[in-house]
C-alpha cells in the first residue's frame, strides 16, 4: 500500500514519503495503546496520518471513538491532518455498510478529520461491475 500511494502521488506531481504502521487484526484502540504508534505520529514529520479501524468484525464503536480521539490529539499536536479511512462490509453483509459509513462519518466529524469514503466507493464499484469477483 505505501508504494501504491507514493506512485499515485508522484504520477500527479507530488513528492511523497509514506510510512505504514500496521499489525494484522489490530483494532485502532490497540494502536492508540502502542508506544511505537505514538512515537511515530509525534516524530514522523507527517502532513497526513490515516487511521483505519478493524472492519471484520466492526466494533465495538466506543473503542473506535476513544482511540480516534487519542490518536487525533497526537496528530493535531504535530499540525498534521488526520484522515479516517472508511472500511467496507463483507460482500455477504452489504446491509452493514450504511451503519459503517455513519460511524466513520461521525468519528471524522468528532475529531475534525478528513474522511476517505472507501467503503462507499467499494460498494459503488461492485454495483457497477456485478459480475466481477472482488
Amino acid at each position: 500500500m505505501p508504494l501504491l500511494v507514493k506512485r499515485r502521488a508522484e504520477n500527479i506531481g507530488y513528492t511523497c514519503h509514506v510510512t505504514m504502521l500496521a499489525h494484522p487484526g489490530w483494532f485502532l484502540s490497540q494502536h492508540a495503546q502502542d508506544p511505537e504508534a505514538r512515537f511515530n505520529i509525534l516524530h514522523g514529520g507527517y502532513d497526513y496520518v490515516v487511521l483505519q479501524e478493524h472492519a471484520h468484525p466492526f466494533g465495538p464503536e466506543e473503542g473506535f471513538f476513544t482511540a480516534a480521539h487519542s490518536l487525533g490529539a497526537w496528530i493535531r499536536e504535530t499540525e498534521a491532518v488526520p484522515v479516517i479511512y472508511e472500511t467496507w462490509a463483507k460482500k455477504d453483509e452489504p446491509h452493514l455498510q450504511p451503519h459503517m459509513n455513519e460511524v466513520h462519518e461521525k468519528v471524522a466529524a468528532d475529531i475534525n478529520a478528513l474522511l476517505a469514503p472507501v467503503g462507499e466507493g467499494w460498494w459503488d464499484y461492485i454495483k457497477s461491475w456485478p459480475g466481477l469477483e472482488m
